[in-house]
């Protein structure tokens, strides 16, 4: 599990390098290795079954990471002592590539490998910042008297709700007052202790720290497909602008300029809803209600959770195990403190648990469907040997996740298991379905990539501490088109909600980012491969390519899964696309109609596409 592989501390080896005439660096590696793999895997499957309890325990106890005879210590204790062994052997003169790809995962170390204090005071930070954001307080723009709305679930809850601009407005001025003082001082300490950590690891860039397990600098890649995103983005971006202004008032947004960001934030909280403050292209036009058919076919969560396994198993996936279903599947509370109702799941060597969430709508569905992708992921690389029993890299599973929503959410799909009837391909309904789907996946992107360029750039110095919000609103501006609803300084700081939990390894801007853009890429390469998708044929699509039941599409996904981290990504990713590196291109594909549509509209309607820089940020002094 790659959470716990990542739970090391490291201090930089002190053993004298020999030359490779006086040692056998392969030899020596391996009997490393194998002296703790036993080890490992006890201390692995401890700490595994400790998550799992602590998670689904309804007691009230502390779980205290600094305790020695904890497992999570035990275990991150254990690896240290790896960690320092490996640290000397040059991976680059071991000529097998399975324990090449060993030494070089166990011997280099993201946060942890900070020293002891200096460990906990980051993960300390990092836990503050998640309960600030979780539990700040204000109060209600209805009720001044009643201050005890957060974020989640009341904030979030009101923006959905309301039609009143003003009270957007206000919730989001007013929660960042709540969080100023705090966020600003804590980001600013936790950066300098991922500095410390990369120069620890040999890293004069911090962010080679931060892309670690990525193998490369990621950014100018991603600079890249955000270049090759544009001309969609902009065309799509024109038209929610205009609409904004029609529904709230002209006089709130610039038909030229940026949009304001409490506006974003409805639509994108709107884009699984029927009723948006956007229309789509065709209103009158409405798209089949699969929640309405959910509930007439009588499903319930066990019937959600066996139609996502249902999906893996037509690919050639084994079922999954009675063990499975009868011991490692509990529910989310409803009393629980998680507002998001999102399920998890748990690599219980050699076995695989869920906690699921009991909502029954199509949005929770679909989201089963990518849960299940880590289910059978963990299965799937279980046996491999330590250091390269994980995903290709954090999150990894959550791109093949993707990839099966996009699937198992096209019409093909849903008329094949019953959740629509008789739907004919009408160039207006799906149309509308296009722009459904482009206002969570054209909106988000830039939002993930604005929250990963301004850490990056945070964290390699090429912002000052001090001049930290108004160059988070430059970047914001420059790649979204969004801007803050009235004049800033430098007095707060500004990025949203999940640009603090995303600090975390395990839900990192980085992780959603790259699953929404390499989610399309391996869609696209798995409808290629089954000819589910034929470039130029009308009758096949990309945006209705169904892969269920295509063998040759399970098979590639279970080379992927059992691959680990044996192989780069980017090998991965060749496995299914024959590419090697991120691309736009499937996006554009996908929502090309969309495209055409959308220049069609705004030029018919001379609406101004693109946006000019506006000044909403005053620096000190």
């Amino acid at each position: 599990m790659w959470t716990v592989g990542a739970l090391v501390l490291v201090l930089i080896s002190s053993i004298p390098k020999c030359s490779t005439e006086e040692i056998n660096y392969e030899s020596l590696a391996s009997s490393l290795i194998f002296s703790k793999q036993d080890d490992y895997t006890s201390l692995l499957r401890q700490v595994q079954n400790f998550t799992w309890n602590f998670d689904t325990s309804r007691k009230i106890y502390t779980r205290n990471y600094g305790d020695d005879t904890n497992p999570v210590s035990k275990l991150r204790n254990l690896t240290v002592t790896l960690c320092q062994e490996l640290k000397s052997i040059p991976h680059e003169n071991i000529t097998q590539p399975r324990l090449r790809r060993q030494v070089k995962l166990l011997s280099d170390l993201q946060i942890n490998g900070l020293e002891e204090n200096d460990y906990h005071r980051a993960q300390d930070l990092l836990r503050g910042l998640a309960n600030l954001v979780k539990t700040a307080k204000v109060c209600s723009y209805r009720n001044q008297t009643d201050c005890s709305l957060s974020y989640l679930p009341h904030i979030n809850d009101c923006i959905i709700r309301t039609k009143t601009s003003s009270e957007m407005e206000y919730y989001w001025i007013e929660w960042r007052q709540a969080i100023k003082s705090r966020s600003r001082r804590f980001l600013e300490e936790y950066i300098e202790l991922y500095r410390k950590a990369a120069l620890l690891n040999g890293h004069i860039t911090p962010s080679r720290t931060w892309y670690l397990y990525y193998e490369d600098d990621l950014l100018s890649e991603l600079t890249e497909v955000m270049e090759e995103l544009k001309p969609l983005y902009t065309e799509f971006h024109a038209y929610v602008r205009h609409h904004l202004r029609h529904e709230y008032g002209e006089e709130k947004i610039s038909d030229d300029g940026p949009i304001p960001e409490h506006f974003i934030e409805q639509v994108l909280l709107h884009a699984w809803r029927q009723h948006s403050a956007i229309d789509t292209p065709y209103p009158e036009k409405h798209l089949p209600n699969v929640k309405e058919s959910m509930n007439r076919l009588r499903y319930n969560i066990q019937k959600v959770i066996l139609v996502a396994e249902d999906f893996y198993v037509s690919l050639g996936f084994e079922e999954l195990s009675s063990t499975f279903w009868t011991e490692h599947m509990l529910k989310i509370p409803e009393d629980a403190d998680d507002h998001d109702c999102k399920s998890k799941v748990y690599d219980l060597y050699p076995e695989v648990g869920l906690r699921y969430c009991t909502k029954i709508d199509f949005r929770k569905l679909m989201q089963m469907h990518g849960t299940m992708a880590t289910v059978f992921y963990n299965l799937q690389k279980n046996s491999l040997p330590i250091g390269v029993d994980r995903e290709a890299f954090p999150g990894f599973g959550n791109i093949i996740g993707e990839a099966v929503i996009l699937s198992a959410s096209t019409p093909r799909h849903l008329e094949n298991v019953g959740l629509i009837e008789n739907y004919s391909v009408d160039k207006e309904l799906n149309l509308n379905r296009l722009f459904r789907l482009g206002t969570h996946t054209l909106l988000s992107i830039p939002m993930y990539f604005v929250n990963e360029k301004f850490w990056v750039d945070a964290l390699d110095h090429r912002i000052r501490a001090e001049d930290y919000n108004c160059e988070y609103w430059k970047i914001k501006q420059e790649y979204a088109g969004v801007e803050p609803p009235e004049k800033r300084t430098e007095q707060t700081l500004d990025p949203g909600y999940r640009f603090y939990l995303g600090l975390d390894d395990a839900r990192s801007s980085t992780i959603k980012l790259l699953s929404e853009l390499m989610g399309y890429q391996i869609y696209k390469g798995l409808c290629l491969k089954t000819g589910q998708y034929i470039p130029g044929d009308p009758n096949y699509p990309l945006h209705n390519c169904d892969f269920y039941k295509e063998r040759q599409a399970g098979d590639i996904l279970k080379k992927i899964m059992s691959s680990g981290a044996t192989k780069s990504w980017r090998e991965l990713l060749e496995m299914a696309t024959g590419e090697t590196k991120l691309s736009a291109k499937p996006i554009l594909e996908f929502y090309e109609p969309l495209y055409t549509w959308l220049k069609d509209f705004n030029a018919n309607n001379d609406i101004n596409v693109g946006w000019d820089i506006t000044e909403k940020c005053e620096k000190d002094g």
